[in-house]
């Protein structure tokens, strides 16, 4: 095994997280009087941040002041809400415990703002992870690759004996990106047609296969 390092997405990949997720888009919505959507809608618009998550709730050609409004305030209802109802994806828990008893670093990236993949990985994974990155000002947001290799120097890692772990095309991409191995989960928010589409060479469809790719990298 040559792996060193496996970095995860958040949401669809740990953490099944869209009921708190549409709920904050929904409060969004009615904060400045727009439609609310379903929670299979909100599905299809997670991925990309919450810039294109409120752009794509909100009905097209609406005015800059009204979509600023509602990604403030969907920003800071999601951070107070962001744990509700949102719950570890089964064998998740024991999958991150046996890579790190594997010597594995682990860390994870997501679109998620950072405040509140730091609340949910000190709620859920507490002590697990060496690096819980979020999206900030100062790094372009996935499927650029920038923070993913900034992680990977603050770890002292290659890209080589690197992997990432998500459930989106986005996440696909990234791994592309930043040349690092890629794993791709078909439990989450998108399906396998769609990860096939954007390149995914390796899909599980269950946390315990991600040891045994790992082990064989």
């Amino acid at each position: 095994m040559t792996i060193k390092a496996v970095v995860f997405d958040l949401d669809g990949t740990l953490l099944d997280s869209l009921e708190d997720i549409a709920f904050s888009v929904n409060a969004a919505m009615r904060k400045v009087s727009c439609p609310e959507h379903s929670v299979e809608t909100i599905r299809s618009f997670v991925g990309y941040g919450i810039a294109r998550l409120i752009k794509d709730a909100l009905p097209k050609d609406v005015e800059k002041g009204i979509y600023k409004e509602a990604c403030d305030f969907f920003y800071k209802h999601y951070v107070e809400h962001a744990d509700s109802k949102t719950v570890v994806y089964p064998g998740i828990l024991d999958m991150l415990k046996q890579l790190k008893s594997m010597g594995i670093i682990l860390a994870v990236l997501s679109n998620k703002a950072e405040p509140a993949v730091e609340v949910l990985c000190d709620k859920f994974f507490p002590g697990i992870f060496k690096i819980t990155a979020g999206a900030r000002e100062d790094f372009f947001k996935k499927p650029d690759p920038t923070r993913l290799l900034s992680i990977l120097k603050e770890l002292e890692v290659t890209a080589a004996s690197t992997v990432y772990v998500g459930d989106s095309d986005v996440d696909v991409y990234t791994a592309h990106n930043a040349k690092v191995h890629s794993i791709a989960v078909d439990w989450g928010y998108r399906n396998r047609k769609s990860l096939l589409a954007a390149g995914a060479s390796t899909i599980v469809s269950n946390a315990n296969e991600i040891i045994k790719v790992v082990k064989y990298m």
